[in-house]
Formats: structure tokens, C-alpha cells, sequence
């Protein structure tokens, strides 16, 4: 009989989590970069996980969410990492800078 290999599923559970903490966020707005789940994976370190923020392959979904936008704006005035993630897309994307402006 042939041997069938199984595909390596990664579960980024713990490395979102993570990234949650980190960033100050809930689940849904954190984004993971699904062209780099093999990178993700191997982060086991908050270090890690700073450093794939950093170079935005963890991202902060952009825009207000609910009720809860200007606390959440409140947030990223206060939180540098968010900050530096915010401006990124911002120039990334500079028509999503120009609404929120």
C-alpha cells in the first residue's frame, strides 16, 4: 500500500492569542497573514510576535468598531504598537487615511 502523507495543519491558536494580548485587542481584529503561516508558527515568544507585528504580517484590522470606537480610538492613542501599525496601513492604503481623517 502507498503511504498517504497528511498536509501540516498549523493552528495559530496560541500565536493570535498572543498577538490579542499584545496589542490590546479582541480575536476578531487581529489579522494573520495567511501567506506566512509557516513564520507565524515558529513564533513561540512574545519578542516573536512584536517582531512579526513590527513587519506586518500580524496586522490590526483597521476601522470603528460599534459602540465601542472611540474607545478603541482611545486605544490606539495610548498603545504605540498600534500606532506604528495604524500609520503603516495608513500609507499602505492612503485612501482608508483620508475617510477616518
Amino acid at each position: 500500500m502507498a503511504t498517504v502523507t497528511k498536509p501540516i495543519v498549523h493552528t495559530l491558536k496560541f500565536q493570535k492569542r498572543m498577538a490579542m494580548e499584545i496589542l490590546r485587542v479582541g480575536q476578531r481584529h487581529v489579522w494573520l497573514n495567511p501567506e506566512k503561516k509557516h513564520e507565524i508558527a515558529k513564533a513561540r515568544t512574545r519578542a516573536a510576535i512584536r517582531d512579526l507585528i513590527a513587519t506586518n504580517v500580524i496586522q490590526l484590522k483597521p476601522g470603528l468598531r460599534g459602540k465601542r470606537g472611540k474607545l478603541d480610538s482611545i486605544k490606539v492613542a495610548t498603545n504605540p504598537i498600534v500606532q506604528r501599525i495604524n500609520l503603516n496601513y495608513k500609507q499602505a492604503h492612503s485612501s482608508w487615511g483620508a475617510a477616518q481623517e
